[in-house]
């Protein structure tokens, strides 16, 4: 799941370099509802991060894995506040990163280690 500061560049990346992986990208007020765009690709809606909160909870309820990328700190502790148990939450600034491309390589690379556990 990638909140709204990976959106479009990150979720193309992932979506093509981790073609096993379902990847959620919260599009904040551009949708209404669930809007699936391909095969493994889904625009989320979401008002403000509770918006956000509820959809790591519903996704992490399925009982599968979720990885949720963040650049926001306060809403990666919060999230990591849930304590769920089939969330991982990785906080990643891109400010922290030489480039969008680095960014984008450390999200497959942390799905794949998740995906080979």
């Amino acid at each position: 799941m990638l909140d709204q500061m990976f959106r479009g560049y990150y979720a193309d990346v992932v979506e093509r370099e981790a073609p096993y992986a379902e990847v959620h990208e919260v599009v904040g007020r551009g949708v209404q509802e669930t809007l699936r765009v391909s095969e493994k690709r889904y625009l989320e809606p979401a008002s403000d991060d509770f918006d956000v909160l509820r959809l790591v909870s519903r996704l992490s309820s399925s009982g599968v894995p979720v990885l949720f990328f963040t650049g926001d700190k306060r809403l990666a502790s919060q999230a990591q506040a849930l304590g769920l148990p089939n969330l991982r939450v990785l906080y990643m600034p891109p400010s922290e990163f030489p480039g969008k491309e680095s960014v984008a390589e450390a999200m497959i690379n942390e799905i794949k280690k998740a995906s080979k556990a």
